[in-house]
Order: C-alpha cells, then structure tokens, then sequence
C-alpha cells in the first residue's frame, strides 16, 4: 500500500509533519465481478429489448386479427345486403306468363284424304295448262290465298295444289313431280311456285305484260274494266307502283281526258282508294252528261221532223 503526503491543514502541530492517507489499489477479483455485474446488465437489457419486441409483436399481431375480422364482418353485410336486394328484385318480379299448352292435332289431319277434303272445301280452281299467262299467274295467287289461311307444310301444299291440275298440266306435271319427292318441306313450295312460272308465265311473257301496263289506258273500258286490268298488270311493272304516289299518278295518268281532270281536282287524291272513288264519281256524271245530250238530239231531231 502507497502513502499520499496530505496538504497542510493550518494546524501548527502538524505543520511541519506529512500526512500520508491509503490508496486502494484494484484487485483481479474486483475486475472480474464488474465484468459479471456488466454481462448481466447486457442479459437483462437484452431480456427486457426482447420482451418489449414480443409485446409490439403481439399487439401488431392482434391489431392485424381485429382488422380481419373487421373485414370479414363488413364482407359478410355486404353479401347479405346484396341477397336481401336479389330477394327483393325477385319478389317485385311479376309472375311469369304461362305458355299456351301446345295444340294437339287430331289424327285425323295427318290423313291424306281428310287434309285434301279440307282443302277442297276452300274453292280452289283446278288448272287445265292451257290458260293465258295471266290466268296461270291469277290461278297461283289464288291457290297461294287459300294456304294463308289453310295452315300445312311445303310439301303438303306442292301435294294439293298440284292435285288441281288436269289435262295438259297434269301431263306436265308427271314429268317433273320427282325431284318433289325427297325435298325438304322448306324449299318445296318456292320452288314449285318457280318452276310452275317458267313454265306458264315465261320471262319474255313477263316482259311483254310489263309494257303492257306501262302503256294500258282506259279506252272504251269502264272504269271497273280498267281498274280490273292495272290491278292484273302491275304485278309486271312493281316499280312503276311501289309508292302510293306513283300508284295514284299511274291510275289516274290512264283514265279518259274528261275523267282524269275531274278526279285529278284542285287537291288530288291521297290514297289509292279516294282516287278510284272520284274515277267511279265522275265516270256516272259524265254518263248522265252523255245520255242527256243523247236526249236532247233526239228532242230536236223529233220535232224537225
């Protein structure tokens, strides 16, 4: 052990003497356990870091569970909420309609010979093969009138309206009813309606009809004569038709000069059907105009006599 000389203290009787005061020096056993008491310091800070890091795990780790949960729940609204309003909607609905339950044919209409007797019943026409062109085409538009409201299939209909036919067409007929026997139903009346055209109403028949019309005036014919004969012809010339406009302005265009002008008037006609009323109108005046002259001649020729 070391001896410090101590500074003087003012007292006289030790003035003049040294003081001396121990020093401990630091012992191996003293280092040591400062360096224990350290280590253990860092264990228990590095405890308490590694206790504090668990507890934000687990309050990070509960926050995460509640937010899920959370959503969950706001999930589980949303999808009631979208089937209570599908309920809704369905609910507000109306009732669907019932489909009329199919009609069931009776047995009886599957019968050849009860379908033809139906069908006879309608007053078709038989066809001879040697009409004009304009009759063949008039005897198909009527046998095609009769099947609007007579209800069958294509092939039924080549079926019937082919047993109409008589003499020259039924001999034409048996040349060509082969190719009928294993068409489908859909395409068999189109192309007999086609092939029955080519044959009694050819292309260059069509054509001659359609000028025809197109120069047909009422001449010496009666207004229901002429009436007859543009409906019959404008089939040919459909363009010269195909606005009510240009009916009108062809029907009236053809009627005599006196008749036109009258049924023509200051305001013409805007339906078909008004101009053919003025023509029947003015065509009854102008005969009573026609058979009082007629009188008046006679009158005058009698009494020069």
């Amino acid at each position: 052990m070391r001896t410090r000389k101590g500074p003087p203290n003012g007292n006289p009787s030790t003035s003049n003497s040294d003081t001396t005061v121990p020093v401990q020096e630091p012992t191996a056993d003293n280092t040591m356990q400062n360096q224990l008491q350290q280590i253990l310091q860092a264990m228990v800070d590095q405890q308490k870091l590694a206790t504090e890091t668990q507890n934000r795990l687990q309050e990070t780790q509960n926050r995460l569970q509640e937010q899920m949960l959370k959503k969950d729940e706001d999930h589980a609204r949303e999808l009631a909420n979208v089937q209570r309003q599908m309920l809704e909607v369905l609910q507000r609905r109306p009732e669907p309609v019932q489909q009329a339950p199919p009609i069931v044919i009776n047995q009886r209409e599957h019968d050849p010979n009860a379908l033809f007797e139906k069908f006879r019943k309608r007053g078709p026409k038989e066809f001879y093969g040697t009409e004009d062109p304009l009759t063949a085409d008039d005897w198909l538009a009527h046998t095609e009138n009769i099947f609007e409201v007579f209800q069958c299939t294509g092939g039924q209909r080549v079926q019937l309206a082919s047993s109409l036919f008589t003499g020259l067409a039924d001999i034409w007929w048996k040349t060509v009813r082969e190719e009928y026997r294993l068409m489908a139903d859909g395409v068999a009346w189109d192309a007999f309606k086609r092939q029955f055209l080519e044959k009694y109403v050819p292309s260059h028949i069509k054509r001659q009809k359609a000028v025809e019309f197109q120069l047909l005036t009422q001449g010496n014919m009666t207004v229901l004569e002429y009436l007859t004969k543009f409906e019959r012809l404008s089939r040919y010339a459909p363009e010269l038709v195909d606005t009510v406009e240009k009916k009108i302005m062809k029907f009236l265009e053809g009627l005599n000069p006196m008749i036109e002008r009258d049924a023509t008037g200051v305001v013409p006609p805007v339906t078909f059907e008004e101009a053919v009323k003025r023509a029947y109108k003015f065509e009854s005046f102008h005969l009573k105009v026609l058979r009082f002259q007629g009188k008046g001649q006679q009158q005058q020729q009698h009494q020069g006599n």
